[in-house]
């Protein structure tokens, strides 16, 4: 005989099936991935209000960006605002960086360059190219969550650089700016205590002021773009962090490394030209990438020369990085169809070069 328990259990059992039929519950499959590998689907995102949908999102912001320059800080991002992209072909609306994005204010962003419908033209009436320049959209907490609810087909580029060199040159750029620096090793790890993100919201009062050896690791912040399979092991080993992964299926990103901006290898330069140019659909031709003087004359207090022996404990943590990021790069990202580039030997080249230490370089030369 059936006890009354039994029957009151298989009743609770029945409920919980019948709500689950009813509401459509079910585990997805990236349900089943490490917390750190999930793609966050949009009702998940903190940002999304209640009534907005997806669909009234992107006719609300449709068409008011071309492209998007999201990566990274002390990288070339600048030069190509000004030099490459500071024609009359393009409208950016300010001189500074524009991240409301990351700033969760997508609001402020739609009032700087109104309806996708209103575009500026240039003097001969072609419709100018508006874009965005944030080189920390890629690594904040809400960047990426909103650029795949209101521009899920952006065009991204990205710029990359030595972690080393990189690490130095920020360092140095904050001494500029007359920050009070901690000393190099205080900088190792990530940028905010307890988080996985960079600074949204006053980065400049922050202990690191957003210089830290953690944003080397640029395979992290290129992965939350979504572009490759992470269904082996060797690869999650390599993105081992708690940053949201997103899904932006129909964006297109394209890389490069600042030293084919740089140097006297004209054809390079030129051919990167010639391909920035296709990947944006551009009717006329960029400027040539001319190398533009830095306006420093005098060397300012605390500046850090990478190379001194006493920061070599440093560079190994920063080639380390550099190592596991040129690695997925070439393994996993390069491979996604959405992902372009200009000459890739010659970049694949340069990236190769984030294993070795370039102290040692100069040192034999």
């Amino acid at each position: 005989m059936i006890s009354s328990w039994q029957i009151a259990i298989t009743i609770l059992l029945l409920g919980s099936l019948l709500i689950s039929l009813q509401f459509g519950l079910s585990l997805s499959p990236d349900a089943l991935l490490p917390e750190q590998n999930r793609r966050l689907p949009r009702s998940a995102h903190p940002e999304t209000a209640v009534g907005d949908t997806p669909e009234f999102a992107n006719h609300k912001f449709a068409g008011i960006l071309d492209f998007a320059h999201v990566g990274f800080p002390k990288c070339g991002t600048t030069f190509m605002q000004h030099h490459v992209f500071g024609n009359e072909d393009f409208f950016y609306q300010t001189d500074r960086e524009i991240c409301d994005l990351s700033m969760n204010d997508p609001e402020k962003l739609l009032s700087r360059f109104g309806s996708g419908k209103e575009k500026n033209t240039t003097t001969t009436g072609i419709i100018k190219k508006q874009f965005t320049k944030c080189p920390k959209d890629l690594e904040t907490e809400y960047g990426l969550p909103l650029y795949e609810k209101y521009f899920p087909d952006m065009k991204f580029i990205v710029n990359v650089r030595h972690p080393v060199r990189w690490f130095e040159s920020f360092y140095n750029y904050r001494l500029r700016r007359g920050f009070r620096m901690p000393p190099p090793a205080e900088l190792i790890g990530p940028c905010v205590d307890d988080s996985p993100y960079v600074c949204s919201f006053n980065c400049t009062l922050t202990r690191t002021t957003q210089v830290c050896t953690d944003r080397t690791r640029f395979h992290h912040a290129l992965s939350r773009l979504g572009k490759t399979p992470m269904n082996t092991r060797a690869e999650k080993r390599m993105l081992n962090h708690q940053m949201s992964i997103h899904s932006l299926s129909d964006a297109k990103v394209f890389i490069l490394d600042v030293d084919q901006m740089e140097g006297e290898d004209f054809t390079l330069t030129n051919q990167l030209r010639d391909d920035i140019q296709q990947f944006l659909e551009l009717e006329h031709a960029l400027p040539p990438m001319k190398h533009v003087p830095s306006k420093t004359t005098q060397m300012q207090k605390d500046r850090i020369d990478i190379c001194e022996r006493k920061y070599k404990f440093i560079r190994d943590i920063l080639i380390q990085n550099g190592a596991e990021a040129s690695e997925w790069i070439q393994t996993y990202f390069l491979q996604s169809p959405d992902v372009y580039l200009s000459s890739r030997d010659k970049f694949i080249y340069m990236i190769d070069q984030w294993k070795s230490d370039p102290c040692d370089t100069e040192e034999n030369n």
